[in-house]
């Protein structure tokens, strides 16, 4: 059974890069990778890609971001919180400083948001870019039913950094 679960999760990234690789794209944003501690080699030789990844376990979370080798890319920092539900990675680019972060936000927790919001406002420079799955309401007005994420709107996250 773990055989076959390996090979599937194989056979499910090498579609993924096929992909991005057919996009042209230069940075990827993954969630719900789930990788726990013994799938690490999943994402960490992958031809062409510099990865950042969380390690939580197999069966929940996780989130990744890619950066493409060819890329002039200067890597300043990076952080992983500990339950794998975000990844903070601060770099240059052609010289200017970004800070991609890369979030899920699983429907059973209430503060990983917030506590997000809380580290940005301290440590994000230059251009920010949230990306993720939030599981959360972002207007309250069009997303009238939300059985399976948060019911409190995000609005109060958006302002993240001042």
């Amino acid at each position: 059974m773990l055989k076959r679960l390996q090979k599937i999760v194989v056979k499910n990234y090498i579609s993924i890069l096929q992909r991005l690789n057919e996009l042209q794209a230069s940075v990827a944003f993954l969630q719900e990778t789930h990788i726990g501690i013994n799938d690490v080699s999943h994402l960490k030789d992958i031809d062409g890609w510099e990865p950042y990844f969380s390690v939580h376990h197999p069966r929940s979370k996780g989130v990744a971001i890619l950066i493409k080798n060819e890329s002039p890319f200067e890597h300043l920092k990076h952080d992983i919180e500990p339950t794998g539900s975000y990844i903070v990675l601060i770099f240059k680019l052609y010289g200017k400083c970004f800070t991609l972060v890369n979030v899920y936000n699983h429907a059973k927790e209430h503060k990983v948001l917030q506590c997000l919001s809380e580290y940005l406002r301290q440590t994000a420079r230059g251009v920010l870019i949230v990306a993720g799955n939030f599981n959360t309401v972002l207007n309250t007005d069009l997303d009238r039913q939300y059985p399976t994420g948060h019911a409190e709107p995000l609005r109060p996250y958006l302002n993240l950094v001042s």
